[in-house]
């Protein structure tokens, strides 16, 4: 199994503040792999700087085989190749959900033509139905984070970021979530999902990374990350912390 996003010995700082604190890990093609860390723990500047957003003080990262920062040919094609849904939507309220779509597609060099047709199929595939003519505005939370899954489609990426794309959500488009993101898998995407809610990530993930004060203090596979744990109830986020640290002193 291939190795899609390669992360070794990455650091961050931000004004003297070291962010991220020699990160490294591996994610395998077709795996969801689990981000996990409450907030301030250095989770979306970890994923800022796998889209290439930001410069990394120093490490080696590479996604597709590149370095997502530099402008090289390969760099582009590799960006080109990851989908993300991050805290900005990136979707216009007055436009329709097909019109947004073929909106992103033309920032992809996709044809209009082209984009429609995805953009049908891509409605499809988020179980939008009818509400595809229908503008933004009128969608709800929910709606709108279906759509965004289908943004973050419309170029074929091989490779899904994901940034708390759970938060606020009702159960039920959870659920759908959860759904889409397993269905996407076995169809060969590799996704990259942060996380503050760990019970949302036992549900998906096969492997997690748990972050700490931009520490990684677990990294392998959720059983176990679980093992520690004889009552499954004890198994929360506060807790496996709690319980990895203690680990890391002995």
């Amino acid at each position: 199994m291939s190795v899609v996003i390669n992360v070794n010995n990455l650091n961050k700082y931000y004004n003297g503040f070291k962010a991220l604190k020699d990160i490294s890990f591996k994610v395998n093609r077709g795996n969801v792999f689990g981000y996990l860390g409450s907030n301030g723990s250095g989770k979306t500047t970890t994923i800022k700087i796998l889209l290439g957003l930001i410069k990394p003080t120093s490490g080696d990262i590479k996604v597709l085989g590149s370095n997502t920062f530099f402008d090289s040919y390969e760099s582009i094609k590799a960006r080109s190749k990851i989908g993300s849904i991050l805290d900005f939507d990136g979707l216009i309220q007055e436009l329709s959900g097909i019109d947004n779509l073929i909106f992103w597609g033309g920032s992809y060099g996709i044809s209009k033509e082209n984009a429609f047709s995805l953009s049908k199929n891509l409605i499809k595939l988020v179980e939008l139905g009818d509400w595809g003519d229908v503008k933004v505005s009128k969608y709800s939370n929910g709606m709108k984070k279906r759509l965004c899954i289908a943004r973050s489609l419309i170029s074929d990426p091989q490779v899904l970021i994901m940034d708390e794309p759970t938060t606020g959500l009702d159960p039920e488009s959870r659920y759908f979530m959860r759904k889409i993101l397993k269905e996407l898998a076995s169809k060969g995407k590799t996704i990259f999902l942060s996380s503050h809610d760990l019970e949302e990530v036992q549900k998906i993930c096969s492997h997690v990374g748990l972050i700490n004060k931009g520490e990684l203090i677990f990294n392998g596979p959720l059983d176990k990350l679980s093992s520690g744990f004889d009552n499954p109830k004890e198994f929360s986020l506060e807790k496996t912390y709690l319980h990895m640290l203690k680990e890391c002193e002995l």
